[in-house]
């Protein structure tokens, strides 16, 4: 557990970034410091009840009290089970390190971290067990309230593993009008490697698949949501849009939300990649997290845009902008297996209502 009286300290990798000795906080590294509290007035309470609250597993997750259980701690103390990993994550390269403690960055880090599947598979199927030796594994501090879990491939590459189907079926739709998105893998043919008879059943009977997709952070490359640059822009007195509009990606977002009716576009399923050395804000990161995409919800309000307006006219406003998106292929692509025939025909709907718009814009240039 953190002990508040004794010094420790916010790192980089092994680099120190801030000092906190009781409830004093020193600044070693501003350049550094996590984007959504890099700001001169940075405090106790802007780390410790704001940005590590960020890294703690929310209770509202799918299988988050198995997890508590199995590592033998409070449920309502999500906090520890993060602390006991030095509330290191996937996302970036931070962590936190008492003063007396003789550990660097190679031992926290989860990019090399022996994934424990005993965990991963309480996390994404919900098996009932305990889990014994020292563990340092990265589902107690990834963000999301769906079922998922993180394990190595063969070359040890990592991959987040989820339950559901919506997202490789979003994943074909993208691939197809060349967005710039993460990959979806229908991973079903693991499922028995993965986890148990029980388990498999439970997820046949809900119809679902198990779905994975590739790692896209890394020591190199950390990823800074978009609620983050939000509150990095408030604090720096700026309107977090004006760079943003400026990038093609953004606006191919609206379009490729509105295509798919994708309904959980808030601000942390999509930001921005960070340069993990410098601290240098990069690119919009690829699109990721569909499992609420095809939504019956005709009138489903933009999570993403300056001012409310619906995912439709998000859409059509960010059309002229978006002239990489190759939507005519949707007219030519046969249906994805995992979306009904209702579902296939809401994504054509959708698209002709892009294309007839993208037609009269074009028409009204000339």
């Amino acid at each position: 557990m953190t002990n508040y009286t004794k010094p420790q300290y916010l790192m980089s990798k092994d680099i120190p970034v801030v000092k906190i000795t009781g409830f004093f906080v020193e600044v070693l590294r501003p350049d550094l410091l996590p984007l959504a509290i890099r700001n001169p007035e940075v405090d106790f309470d802007s780390i410790y009840h704001g940005w590590i609250g960020t890294r703690v597993m929310s209770m509202g997750r799918s299988n988050a009290e198995k997890i508590m259980d199995g590592l033998r701690l409070p449920r309502s103390n999500t906090y520890a089970a993060a602390a006991s990993m030095h509330f290191a994550s996937l996302s970036d390269c931070y962590w936190i390190r008492q003063e007396a403690e003789d550990i660097s960055w190679a031992e926290v880090s989860l990019y090399r971290a022996d994934i424990s599947e005993d965990v991963a598979e309480t996390s994404l199927f919900g098996k009932k067990q305990m889990f014994h030796g020292h563990i340092h594994t990265p589902e107690p501090s990834t963000a999301g309230l769906s079922a998922k879990a993180w394990y190595r491939d063969a070359n040890q590459k990592l991959w987040l593993y989820k339950i559901g189907k919506k997202e490789v079926a979003a994943s074909k739709i993208l691939d197809a009008i060349g967005a710039d998105h993460v990959p979806y893998l229908d991973a079903s043919n693991e499922l028995h490697q993965r986890t148990e008879e029980e388990q498999i059943r439970k997820i046949d009977e809900r119809n679902e698949e198990l779905v994975k997709c590739p790692i896209i952070t890394s020591e190199q490359r950390s990823m800074v949501t978009w609620y983050d640059y939000e509150e990095h822009c408030n604090d720096e007195n700026i309107n977090p849009y004006t760079r943003i509009k400026q990038n093609p990606k953004y606006h191919e977002m609206q379009v490729c939300d509105y295509l798919l009716s994708n309904s959980d576009r808030h601000g942390e399923n999509w930001g921005f990649f960070i340069d993990a050395d410098t601290g240098k804000l990069g690119d919009l990161h690829p699109l990721f997290d569909h499992d609420h995409a095809f939504s019956e919800d005709t009138k489903i309000i933009a999570q993403t845009t300056e001012h409310d307006m619906s995912l439709k006219q998000a859409a059509l406003q960010s059309l002229p902008c978006a002239k990489r998106l190759n939507l005519n292929t949707i007219r030519t692509m046969q249906r994805p297996e995992e979306l009904t025939e209702e579902q296939w025909m809401g994504v054509q709907q959708r698209a002709k209502v892009l294309m007839r718009e993208r037609v009269k814009q074009c028409e009204e240039k000339r």
